[in-house]
């Protein structure tokens, strides 16, 4: 994963004021949160782990310069005893690069495209194979920033879209594959393959997914994602 990638993610986590900052663990005083976030947790997969928080939130917890949590315990226990209620963690995967198109061709009779409003019908087919809670989970629009199909002979087998993550220089990927055509390696071929065309663009791909989400992490893993780390949110309406 590129440098850009990592300091995306690490931006909210290093603006404002340190109340920690060692190897392991840092604590930030952040007045800009986005999105209305009281809190976040990023448990890096190099070992360090990063807390930012808003300046109410460390207010509540009673962290100051002369009073700070010694662990991410002690960091759990003072957003949970004041209210702050983090999100299930997921899993953020970025990009290295790996080129899949030469499996594709092996495949035969396997195109990989960009969709438009000219397959509305056959998104729309595709999209009524799947369950309502898996299409609610890869959150794969047709009028997304970018939109790529696989299809196996006729039918669209598979479909990713990605947006720009919020202000960012990333862009989030989904993905969905029927049901009737999974287990076949589409998904990780397609996810590949908008990660190149996203990077074309100027963007870095990122892909996320739950911790209990094996299957996607392992398509994330086999499209050549590496797990940057964990990440957990809280809501700022959630401390009200």
């Amino acid at each position: 994963m590129t440098s850009t990638f990592v300091e995306t993610w690490r931006g909210p986590f290093t603006s404002g004021d340190y109340l920690i900052n060692d190897d392991s663990l840092t604590l930030v005083v952040n007045t800009s949160l986005r999105e209305g976030r009281s809190a976040a947790i990023l448990v890096e997969s190099s070992g360090t782990t990063r807390v930012v928080v808003r300046p109410e939130v460390a207010r509540s917890c009673g962290w100051d310069a002369a009073n700070v949590p010694s662990s991410l315990d002690q960091v759990r226990e003072g957003l949970m005893a004041n209210g702050v209620i983090l999100n299930d963690p997921d899993c953020i995967f970025g990009f290295a690069g790996l080129d899949l198109s030469s499996r594709a061709g092996e495949a035969g009779g396997i195109i990989i495209r960009e969709l438009n409003e000219n397959d509305a019908a056959a998104f729309s087919q595709f999209v009524s194979h799947s369950s309502e809670d898996d299409v609610d989970e890869a959150y794969v629009e047709l009028d997304h920033w970018l939109v790529m199909g696989l299809f196996a002979g006729d039918q669209l087998a598979s479909a990713s879209s990605a947006y720009p993550w919020g202000e960012t220089k990333a862009a989030d990927i989904g993905i969905l594959t029927s049901e009737d055509q999974r287990g076949k390696g589409y998904g990780t071929l397609l996810v590949n393959a908008i990660s190149h065309a996203i990077r074309q663009r100027g963007y870095e791909p990122q892909y996320r997914c739950q911790l209990e989400n094996v299957a996607s992490a392992g398509t994330a893993r086999a499209s050549g994602f590496e797990l940057f780390g964990m990440w957990e949110i809280a809501e700022l309406a959630q401390n009200d």
